[in-house]
């Protein structure tokens, strides 16, 4: 009769951790804020270009994540968080059952494509007299011949760790290439941007608290590339 009732109470247990604590995706909406920092400015039209990372998709349609790389995925793009895989461990005690829950690795999904995509256009905008931000061909060729100046840029890799526990940290390597219409000279440049154990919380801090400070550590990543490209843009004159 015990390990009928010790039974009993195991699969209630197993079914409560289901419905409560086994949902492992966490995820919550991108926001974005205003651009906090200063960019030189300069007075003329420009036409920024992002090539595609994924054949065929628009780079704000790319997410990155600490398994895969980049994927594409609509629905991700617009959201930011992590997915945890949990592993259960049933156990019978004197006492009763038992479940022993560990975490057996964290996927971490980072929008980066629209977030950078975005806060390239917010700095351009503030930086230059009028700019255009294009992801697709049939842009670029629309806007081409009212642009004083023409920015590709293609993002070549973009990592994102948890290193230590509860820390993130973000690699970036963009590849960039200017052409001054005026002058018709081309310059190309790579632009790296790094941020080390950012930290996103302790042990007793929610899945929210994560995600508002992950939130906060790529709007601020993004904000300190978009700055740097249009440093390059403007020093070492073509």
């Amino acid at each position: 009769m015990r390990s009928r009732t010790a039974l009993i109470i195991l699969l209630c247990a197993l079914l409560f951790q289901s419905c409560m604590l086994v949902n492992p995706v966490k995820r919550q909406p991108l926001f974005e804020n205003d651009l906090s920092i200063d960019v030189p400015n300069q007075n003329k039209k420009v036409l920024v270009f992002f090539k595609p990372k994924i054949s065929g998709k628009p780079v704000f349609e790319t997410v990155w994540d600490n398994m895969q790389g980049p994927f594409w995925n609509p629905v991700e793009s617009n959201q930011i968080g992590y997915t945890q895989d949990y592993e259960f461990t049933p156990i019978v005690l004197p006492a009763g059952a038992s479940i022993i829950t560990t975490v057996r690795g964290t996927q971490i999904v980072i929008p980066f494509g629209r977030v950078f995509s975005k806060t390239m256009a917010s700095a351009a905008k503030k930086s230059y007299a009028q700019s255009k931000i294009c992801f697709y061909d049939e842009c670029k060729e629309q806007f081409y011949n009212d642009a004083d100046s023409v920015i590709v840029i293609s993002i070549n890799h973009f990592s994102v760790k948890e290193r230590p526990m509860n820390h993130i940290n973000f690699q970036l390597r963009l590849g960039i290439e200017i052409f001054e219409k005026t002058s018709g000279k081309t310059k190309k440049e790579t632009i790296q941007t790094e941020l080390k154990e950012f930290k996103l919380g302790t042990m007793a801090s929610t899945s929210y608290g994560f995600i508002e400070k992950m939130n906060e550590a790529i709007n601020s990543f993004s904000e300190l590339s978009a700055k740097k490209v249009i440093e390059k843009d403007i020093s070492d004159d073509l």
